[in-house]
């Protein structure tokens, strides 16, 4: 039938299915730019959603961070504040390793020395080695028998070898008199 038309005719037919056709595809690009900027803005919403949290999440580990730091901080000070507290005990420093030393024999050598205060008692824990059993007796009651000591523990285990003996003691202190 179309060939029947005339020329003008089937132009203006071919004119309005192009135009038809070009709005058509018009439409469904449109749809399809729409639909795509739907999905791609969920996209960028969740993506903003999860950097958030991401970054709530390094804001914690930081604030952890610092709060640990922060202990370890306090609880040097508290250390170092320990031993400067020391100074102002009844007993010098001189004095509790007089203590010690002044009684030390040759076969005695002491490798550690922990002392501090606990109730109002100045407490000295040390650990050494002697070279003989006899020696760390004779180490042992010497130091008892000072006037500054109230106190020394020693574990029987300290006389269980006869010689290289690893040992250790607690010793409390006395108090100065007028205090």
């Amino acid at each position: 039938m179309s060939n029947l038309l005339p020329q003008e005719e089937k132009e203006t037919i071919k004119r309005d299915y192009r135009l038809r056709l070009s709005a058509l595809s018009g439409f469904f690009i449109s749809i399809l730019l729409l639909i795509s900027g739907i999905v791609f803005s969920a996209y960028i919403l969740l993506l903003r959603s999860e950097f958030g949290a991401i970054q709530k999440d390094i804001n914690l580990a930081k604030e952890n961070q610092e709060e640990k730091e922060l202990k370890t901080i306090v609880e040097e000070t508290n250390n170092e504040l320990g031993i400067l507290s020391f100074a102002t005990d009844p007993f010098s420093f001189k004095e509790v390793t007089d203590i010690l030393f002044m009684h030390q024999n040759d076969t005695i050598s002491i490798s550690y020395i922990n002392f501090g205060n606990d109730a109002k008692k100045i407490f000295l824990d040390i650990k050494g080695i002697a070279k003989t059993r006899d020696g760390l007796i004779a180490f042992l009651q010497s130091v008892e028998k000072d006037t500054r000591v109230s106190l020394l523990d020693s574990p029987i285990s300290n006389l269980s070898k006869n010689a290289n003996i690893t040992f250790s003691a607690h010793i409390e202190l006395k108090q100065h008199e007028g205090e």
